[in-house]
């Protein structure tokens, strides 16, 4: 670990027993994850330099770890061909996510933490549900290993790179998933269905079933009552699509 303003080293943290392929900040700055060719994710106290815990569930090499926005989850991808999510907090893994006929070489959170996305030596991007692990997506048209993958911000793009000597952007697609502008706190639903709701931002992540509607909040639930707002029954015209 270095100090940015000074390039002055600050800590070194040991403990893998092999090449150290992936590392992260969580976002409060307080944790760094690490993924090694030791099989082994480990979490580290960015203040001390310790070591907190040490995931082993991965049967192979583990090439890319991330935390999720939150710092609630981590997410890894392994030569195993496996990615994982675990508890931050108590190293438990929560899932594992199959599908991929390749290596993991790359995992990425959502920035509201509701998707996952991989990548893979079968040339492939996936996407991934969180909450339940089911895969939505899976892209594919690189011609060879992808590397790299990312979300833009609002996560209505992804970003991925390859050994075909290409990035591509792609649009994701939106099956059965509400999303919400990071701008306005508008949530539209998917074309013709006709839903249509505002939420204060920040304070929300906002997924859709087929069978259901879930909003997990971080500060328990909001009640928007827009019968006597100051616009009356006309209060839908502030939304411009």
């Amino acid at each position: 670990m270095w100090n940015a303003s000074t390039g002055a080293e600050l800590k070194q943290l040991n403990g893998h027993t092999d090449w150290v392929k992936s590392v992260a900040f969580s976002h409060n700055g307080i944790y760094i994850v690490s993924g090694s060719d030791d099989k082994s994710v480990r979490v580290w106290d960015t203040s001390t330099g310790a070591e907190l815990q040490k995931l082993t569930n991965h049967t192979k090499k583990v090439n890319s770890v991330a935390f999720s926005h939150h710092d609630v989850h981590i997410v890894s991808g392994s030569d195993d061909k496996s990615v994982r999510v675990w508890d931050a907090s108590t190293g438990a893994e929560l899932q594992q996510l199959n599908g991929h006929t390749g290596f993991v070489l790359s995992v990425a959170f959502s920035h509201n933490g509701t998707f996952i996305l991989s990548s893979s030596s079968d040339r492939s991007v996936w996407v991934w549900n969180t909450l339940t692990g089911e895969a939505l997506h899976q892209l594919n048209g690189h011609g060879g290993y992808v590397r790299s993958v990312a979300f833009s911000h609002d996560g209505s793009h992804i970003v991925s790179s390859s050994d075909d000597k290409s990035v591509r952007v792609w649009n994701r697609i939106h099956h059965g998933i509400l999303w919400t502008s990071t701008m306005d706190g508008w949530i539209v639903s998917l074309p013709g269905q006709d839903h249509l709701m505002w939420m204060p931002q920040g304070i929300c992540e906002i997924t859709h079933h087929p069978y259901s509607t879930l909003i997990i909040s971080q500060k328990g639930y909001v009640h928007l009552d827009l019968q006597s707002c100051k616009l009356g029954s006309n209060w839908a015209e502030c939304y411009k699509p």
